[in-house]
């Protein structure tokens, strides 16, 4: 459950504070993010993005290693076997296809397109969210070059609140501490070499995700302590519809390329996805997934059998309407909050019709076992949601932003409407525009270049 997050210098946001607490402190598992358009919605949902790529920066290696394969040379002995598994192997590159070319080697390809423009002071970002019952305080601020400067992550260990580690650049020079309690000696000393090459250029929660990538488990319980793996678990399984993750098992459901030994998953998806698309359109009467084996792989394709004319035909998801692949795409999130986990999704309503999004929604709200965070201009919903879950991003006329509550806004009470109420400009984040003389524009647009000479 995400409790706090704080941007400084992050896209369009100078000094944002996004608290998303009850008056007690307890998170909310449900919160809805409206504002005016280009108000910055999208961009608190790419900070936890952010935060989800940049633990997986020191993983790239898996696109380097298979583009080499893909590159070597055959060698003569290798005949007809060699040249089936090279084929294979293109087939499974050809599969991953965008994913290799958004693979990203160092947090500077996230960092410095995430800089608000004209900015000269570091770029932070901090979270504070809740795992295993306890609160993580995870901070980390980004140089003007794009690269980390300073890093730290808190924790609950042993009942009290403890620095498990930081990281700072001063006069050049890393300065890392790491807990004793948390590290073990002799992790510590390959550790530091870890941070000595790559920090900066890396996060330390990179580079120990790395680590729990190559190493042993037991080797890692036995010298990493305080649930750190399990802090890293939590950022790693966040799910948003807004980015897509390389090599994450089945990230887009639609179509791609899997080992066989996930096809029990691609068999869970596709009853999961029947069963949700089925209710919520009357002429679809079944999903699948076309298959096709290479070696050790298979490739899939999503179907939807759909009533069409009196006859059930099987049609293509990437044919259906954006809509239909829109639900495709905000489908995880959803699971992941009904199953405990945490969920973002940006612009719910888009390409979606407001009855579907509002009778959706209005089922899956009282399901919500962790947290579902989106963002959306579907005014329906404020007819039912609770104020206190209900958040808009105001602007104000020197540019500064913020967000709260609606209830945090204006009193409510239980007869008010607070949809006219929004509509009606009391909470703001809604737009207003000045004379739009719609001919004196197309004048201008269509004006003869030569005439105005």
């Amino acid at each position: 459950m995400f409790k706090k997050i704080v941007l400084r210098n992050f896209r369009s946001f100078e000094n944002l504070e996004f608290d998303m607490c009850s008056k007690k402190g307890v998170a909310q598992p449900f919160i809805t993010i409206y504002g005016e358009n280009g108000s910055g919605k999208t961009n608190l949902v790419q900070s936890i993005a952010f935060l989800k790529s940049s633990v997986g920066t020191r993983l790239v290696n898996q696109a380097e290693v298979l583009e080499k394969l893909r590159t070597a040379p055959l060698g003569p002995e290798s005949g007809e076997e060699g040249r089936l598994i090279k084929e294979s192997l293109d087939h499974l590159l050809d599969a991953l296809g965008s994913s290799l070319s958004k693979v990203n080697t160092d947090i500077r390809s996230h960092s410095i397109p995430s800089r608000m423009i004209g900015s000269a002071e570091d770029m932070v970002l901090s979270f504070i969210f809740e795992v295993n019952g306890n609160d993580a305080e995870y901070g980390m601020a980004f140089g003007t070059d794009g690269r980390i400067v300073r890093e730290h992550l808190n924790h609950v260990y042993r009942k009290n609140v403890t620095q498990f580690f930081s990281c700072t650049l001063e006069d050049g020079a890393i300065q890392a501490s790491l807990n004793d309690s948390v590290f073990s000696k002799r992790f510590q000393k390959d550790l530091r070499e870890q941070v000595g090459k790559y920090w900066g250029n890396h996060t330390l929660l990179a580079i120990l995700n790395e680590q729990y990538s190559l190493n042993n488990p037991s080797f890692m319980n036995d010298n990493v302590h305080g649930g750190l793996g399990v802090i890293l678990d939590y950022i790693r399984d966040l799910k948003l519809n807004v980015v897509d993750q390389p090599f994450e098992s089945m990230s887009d459901l639609s179509e791609g390329m899997i080992p066989k030994t996930e096809l029990s998953r691609l068999r869970r998806n596709e009853t999961a996805l029947g069963k949700f698309f089925t209710r919520l359109y009357s002429d679809v009467r079944g999903v699948y997934y076309k298959e096709k084996e290479y070696n050790d792989h298979v490739q899939y394709t999503l179907y939807l059998r759909k009533m069409i004319g009196g006859t059930v035909r099987d049609i293509p998801f990437e044919q259906e309407s954006k809509g239909t692949r829109k639900l495709a795409k905000i489908f995880p999130p959803l699971m992941h909050c009904a199953s405990g986990s945490v969920g973002f999704i940006d612009e719910l309503d888009s390409n979606i019709h407001d009855n579907l999004v509002f009778e959706m929604m209005k089922e899956i709200i009282p399901e919500i076992k962790g947290q579902l965070i989106i963002t959306t201009h579907n005014t329906s919903l404020l007819e039912v949601l609770d104020p206190k879950s209900v958040y808009v991003l105001r602007i104000d006329a020197e540019g500064r932003k913020d967000i709260t509550s609606f209830h945090s806004i204006a009193r409510t009470q239980k007869n008010h409407n607070n949809r006219d109420r929004y509509l009606g400009g009391v909470y703001g984040g809604i737009p207003y525009i000045g004379e739009l003389n719609i001919l004196e524009i197309a004048d201008e647009y269509f004006e003869d270049p030569q005439e105005s000479q």
